[in-house]
């Protein structure tokens, strides 16, 4: 292995912790298990940078606000409107709407295309 470059995160998706990530085109996301939220942003592959703040989406929630999408631990686009999640088995410490979506497979359409995340 060869250590190419660190590349940092926006302040705007310093999340508790980072589950995943996916790239897309010019299109990065980084998903959180903790937060139950995926920031979009855009990264230049040559430079390795973040340009612009991105956005942040938290995946659906139940009717209180509460977390429903408690364990996703993976991403990818499947094109510039839908991203396809997977979820780990949910903790016995977790609330108990946390176990309907755990150890499945997620599609969810994106609040706006991926043209229109800066």
């Amino acid at each position: 292995w060869e250590f190419v470059q660190e590349v940092p995160i926006p302040k705007e998706a310093e999340f508790q912790d980072y589950s995943d990530l996916a790239i897309y085109g010019e299109n990065l996301a980084v998903v959180s298990q903790e937060e139950s939220a995926v920031w979009i942003g855009k990264l230049d592959t040559e430079l390795w940078e973040i340009t612009g703040p991105g956005v942040v989406y938290n995946f659906p929630r139940d009717p209180h606000c509460e977390m429903i999408y408690c364990n996703i631990e993976g991403i990818v686009f499947l094109d510039e409107y839908r991203l396809m999640t997977s979820s780990d088995k949910a903790k016995s410490s977790q609330p108990y709407g946390c176990v309907d979506k755990d150890q499945s497979v997620q599609v969810f359409y994106l609040p706006s295309p991926l043209g229109n995340t800066t």
